[in-house]
């Protein structure tokens, strides 16, 4: 929330500012007098900008903050995650601008029409945008911003009085990284993360809206937490359980989040203090805890009833334990497996059935694991992962099986599901990059060898085109080089050909299907170690890559996942320190924002 512009402005100033600047993520201090800069802080990123022309001193009009400017007014009001400020201005009937603002503590990055407010990391942290202007008839005019140097431009057509009203918004970073935390979708589509560890635990909780692609800060949780669970309740409200505070006390407390209120209320706690345990939404609307660390292993389960907001004691556990999964399954229990005991890793797996409320045995993993994941597949069976193979469980027959091994041992290739339902699997490590590529069937659960890689690669990237073709591209080769090869596989013939190779060699990039059909490859690491921010798009009908707006900060080892308004949403990543900033690719614009 934007805070007082100084000791010594008036009342009317600090009300203008209140009226204006509540619930912002975005925050502005505001001078006195306009011949000073305004100071605008985003998260932990603070940058200062001060308008040539302004003078005088601040007053309130209405719900604005007004400063009196050469040949007319700047009133700054609340817009979105940030500010428009509205300005009359004169044209300048030379082409020239006519307005200019000077950025100090940030660098001015251009980014198509918009320009872009870049901290020392490179990343994003607030955008200027200039949409609309108008002359003194009324009759729109056009508008257009301009980096240069740490100096921000904005030049108007027309002629006269002209209103214009640039705006500053938040960009898509998180306000304070983390790890260890939930993230959990809301039924109106927006994320909710909350908690995890910054060098402390934390209480924190921020909103991820993907409509605008901007995070939010949402009230904080009353106490600190890691390794605690969130669940979606069906009211719409989520339950947070469990942890560990900053005090390093394990917790039986938990809180409850309304979307709509965006606010946190206490809720009854547990039984038990847990961490690391699991929680599992059940078909009747309440959910299963079981498990966890308090100091020692914790075998205990409970049950969470939304309807009276209090917690039950259910049947423990046979076999305490932590960092186990737990997957409802399609009949209505609950199966766990793994984790760890005491000193020791588990294959043990047992299952909750809510209709009694006890837990019986069911086979064993093949082997201990923690750490893992389990996932639940449309046939109804449960695929464990982890380590370096997997296997299926299955709840008709209550027995796990082995899938199939692969021809080669390999990791750091590529898996593509093909459209005939079976698994492409290519290059890899296995002491070099193997140039072998395999195919899995589902129907009979074997692997059977398919046509070589013209090239031995690992760290690429392999995308499924629209004509059922597969583009591996990229990576790195048995004598360490970075690759800019590409190559295509046809699952008809089961060949391989050459493809147009990438203009800049790369690996640990991403490779993002657009719904043009094109690809986007984006960031990575070069042949001389540096961090990219390039990016290039390939194009199956021509098969040539042609160059787009470069990220605008470096990464690689990052998430690129293509949204529903097909835009492409590039979050985290590493460029010499962990990254917590996302940008947005608008493939109708073929920029980044």
């Amino acid at each position: 929330m934007a805070r007082g512009v100084d000791e010594a402005a008036a009342d009317p100033v600090r009300a203008a500012e209140a009226a204006i600047a509540a619930r912002r993520e975005l925050q502005m201090k505001w001078p006195v007098d306009g011949s000073a800069p305004v100071r605008i802080t985003v998260g932990d990123f603070t940058f200062q900008v001060l308008e040539r022309g302004l003078a005088g001193r601040a007053r309130q009009a209405g719900g604005a903050l007004v400063y009196g400017r050469t040949g007319g007014w700047s009133w700054w009001t609340a817009h979105g995650e940030g500010f428009e400020e509205w300005l009359e201005v004169e044209a300048s009937g030379d082409g020239g601008p006519v307005a200019e603002w000077e950025v100090a503590g940030a660098t001015l990055r251009q980014a198509g029409e918009v320009v872009e407010v870049v901290d020392a990391m490179g990343a994003t942290r607030v955008r200027v945008a200039a949409p609309e202007g108008w002359d003194a008839a009324g009759a729109r005019v056009a508008v257009r911003l301009r980096a240069e140097g740490g100096t921000l431009r904005m030049f108007a057509e027309g002629k006269g009085n002209l209103l214009l009203d640039p705006s500053w918004s938040a960009t898509g970073a998180m306000a304070e990284a983390r790890t260890s935390c939930t993230a959990t979708l809301l039924l109106n589509g927006k994320v909710l993360v909350a908690g995890g560890l910054n060098g402390a635990m934390l209480s924190g909780a921020e909103l991820y809206d993907p409509g605008t692609g901007i995070w939010r800060a949402t009230a904080p949780m009353g106490t600190t937490r890691d390794g605690h669970t969130a669940t979606l309740l069906p009211n719409g409200t989520v339950l947070v359980a469990g942890g560990i505070s900053n005090s390093g006390a394990y917790l039986s407390s938990a809180e409850l989040y309304d979307p709509g209120t965006g606010t946190w209320s206490g809720s009854d706690p547990m039984g038990m203090a847990r961490y690391d345990h699991t929680a599992t939404l059940l078909p009747n609307g309440k959910v299963l805890v079981a498990g966890g660390w308090a100091g020692a292993i914790v075998s205990s389960a409970e049950l969470y009833d939304p309807g009276t907001g209090t917690w039950s004691a259910t049947t423990a556990l046979r076999t305490g334990r932590y960092n186990h999964t737990a997957t409802l399954l399609p009949n209505g229990e609950v199966l766990v497996a793994g984790g760890s005991g005491f000193g020791v890793y588990l294959s043990s797996a047992e299952l909750y059935d809510p209709g009694t409320g006890t837990w019986s045995a069911t086979a064993p993993l093949s082997r201990a694991r923690n750490y893992h994941s389990a996932t639940l597949l449309p046939n109804g069976k449960v695929l464990v992962a982890g380590g370096s193979d997997s296997e299926l469980y299955d709840p008709g027959t209550g027995s796990w099986s082995a899938t199939a091994p692969l021809g080669t041992a390999r990791n750091d290739h590529s898996a593509t599901l093909l459209p005939n339902g079976k698994v492409l699997v290519a290059g890899g490590s296995d002491s070099g990059a193997p140039t072998s590529a395999e195919l899995y069937d589902p129907g009979t659960g074997t692997w059977s060898a398919t046509a070589s890689l013209g090239t031995a690669r690992r760290y690429h990237t392999a995308t499924l085109l629209p004509n059922g073709k597969v583009l591996v591209a990229g990576g790195n080769s048995n004598s360490g080089a970075h690759l800019s090869s590409a190559e295509l596989y046809e699952p008809g013939s089961g060949a391989w050909s050459s493809a147009s190779p990438l203009g800049t060699a790369r690996l640990y990039h991403t490779a993002t299907l657009l719904p043009n059909g094109k690809v986007l490859v984006a960031g990575g690491l070069s042949s001389s170690g540096a961090h990219l921010s390039s990016a290039e798009l390939y194009d199956p009908g021509t098969g040539i890559w042609s160059g787009t707006a470069p990220l605008g900060t470096a990464r690689n080892e990052f998430s690129a996942t293509l949204l529903l308004n097909g835009k492409v949403l590039v979050a985290g990543g590493y460029n010499g320190t962990p990254l917590s900033s996302a940008e947005l690719y608008d493939p109708d614009t073929g920029t980044w924002s």
